[in-house]
C-alpha cells in the first residue's frame, strides 16, 4: 500500500537485538533505558528512532512457544532437572518448565514503532 492510497503511517514490530543478554529485565525497564544522549540503549531500536521511527508500545506476548520438556531439551542442548524458570541463550525471557505437567514455555516480547508520512 502507498501513500496515495491514504497510508500515513508504519507500524513495525521490532525485536530488540540486545534484550537477549538481559533476559531478568522486563521489556518495560528495557526500552527506558538510554544513552547518555537520550537515544535508547538498544541499537536496533537506536536505528529505527533515528529514522524518526517512534516508541509506541510493547507486546509481552509478542510469540508463544510451547513444547514437551523433552522437546525443550532437545532445543536448548540444557537438561531441566526441577520445574522452574530457565534463562536460555538468545531468548529475550527465561523459558518456564513444568516437569509434573511435561511442559515448557517460552513467551517473547516485541516493542512497537510507528514511522510517519515517509516518502
Amino acid at each position: 500500500m502507498t501513500l496515495e492510497q491514504g497510508f500515513s503511517y508504519l507500524t513495525i514490530p521490532v525485536r530488540p537485538s540486545l534484550k537477549s543478554l538481559y533476559p531478568l529485565i522486563s521489556i518495560d525497564d528495557y526500552i527506558s533505558w538510554k544513552l547518555e544522549y537520550g537515544q535508547p540503549f538498544d541499537p536496533w531500536l537506536r536505528v529505527h528512532v533515528k529514522c524518526d521511527g517512534k516508541i509506541v508500545t510493547t507486546c509481552h506476548r509478542a510469540m508463544y512457544i510451547p513444547g514437551t520438556v523433552k522437546e525443550w531439551e532437545a532445543w536448548t542442548g540444557l537438561s531441566f532437572m526441577q520445574s522452574g524458570r530457565y534463562v536460555v541463550s538468545g531468548a529475550l525471557n527465561p523459558i518456564t518448565i513444568d516437569l509434573a505437567e511435561d511442559k515448557g514455555q517460552y513467551v517473547e516480547p516485541n516493542v512497537s514503532l510507528v514511522h510517519k508520512e515517509w516518502e
